[in-house]
């Protein structure tokens, strides 16, 4: 069960924090004019039903208020209030979740939290997969093959799950892929050419972010990004997000592990941390109070 992070690994980011220095000039990304996308051949729709999130591993969309869901609503207001003091950067609107190293529940967390923030109704989030491995948010949704984010920094076409593009650029319509549930989207990982294999987040894959942010200023990104130690797109994206969540597995992720992660992290202002896998001794009900009166509200 995900839980806030424990006080002393808390106590130990705000210390790091303080610590930090503004990012450089050479920090920021120049943004670039825009350029003009040609719209893609209209693809078959696409529609992530309940059953499919389930399965994915979302926890908070079953009836009643239980325990996951009312954990997660706790960590997703505050996550929210935090976000909202984000200034001054290329992508404000966006909450990156990113870990230490692998398997320790980024993309559970990933998910639970796109869809308790959609579900609350207080902003449209659009959940876009930044992790290339195999068995990342893409494959676990079953949109393996999908056009996504690849498809729109390397210009294929929208083409889907043929291998072919049209011949035009991909556009951002084509490649979205609308849920079940109300206000929630997400952006696949996509299909990347062979010359781009293993580059991770390019400056141009900051720039289609951004452009994406720029169609819907109110709308959250949250961005499912791999580990810290595992790969550089963490790093990378670090200057430009308005805030990161780094998921950390409790009773298994070190604190060196943790404290290099941060290092590597440290251009971002606002870190929140989230432990994820606490054991709990309690029911799955959210506590005497919902035994109560939950049913009749």
């Amino acid at each position: 069960m995900t839980d806030l992070a424990a006080p002393h690994l808390i106590e130990r980011a705000v210390k790091r924090m303080r610590q930090r220095r503004a990012p450089d000039a050479d920090d920021v990304l120049l943004e670039p004019a825009d350029r003009a996308v040609v719209p893609a051949r209209t693809a078959p729709a696409v529609r992530l039903e309940l059953d499919a999130l389930r399965r994915a591993g979302i926890a908070v969309l079953g009836e009643g208020r239980s325990r996951a869901a009312e954990e997660w609503r706790i960590i997703a207001d505050m996550l929210q209030r935090r976000q909202q003091a984000a200034y001054g950067r290329s992508l404000p609107g966006a909450l990156m979740l990113t870990s230490s190293r692998p398997a320790e529940g980024k993309s559970f967390c990933a998910l639970n939290l796109a869809a308790t923030i959609a579900r609350g109704g207080s902003a449209a989030v659009l959940l876009v997969d930044l992790d290339d491995k195999p068995d990342s948010l893409t494959g676990l949704l079953g949109l393996a093959g999908q056009p996504g984010l690849h498809d729109l920094v390397t210009g294929q076409g929208a083409g889907q799950g043929t291998g072919q593009g049209t011949g035009q650029a991909a556009a951002f319509e084509d490649v979205v892929v609308a849920t079940a549930q109300p206000n929630l989207s997400v952006l696949p990982i996509g299909r990347p050419v062979e010359a781009e294999r293993g580059r991770g987040v390019t400056r141009a894959a900051i720039t289609v972010l951004e452009r994406i942010a720029r169609r819907d200023p109110d709308r959250l990104l949250i961005l499912d990004t791999a580990p810290c130690l595992a790969s550089s797109d963490a790093a990378a994206l670090a200057p430009h997000v308005g805030q990161i969540a780094m998921i950390v597995e409790a009773q298994r992720t070190q604190r060196g592990e943790l404290d290099s992660a941060l290092d590597l992290i440290a251009t971002c202002e606002t870190i929140s941390l989230v432990l994820n896998k606490a054991r709990s001794g309690t029911t799955n009900r959210f506590g005497s109070y919902y035994d109560r009166y939950g049913r009749n509200t």
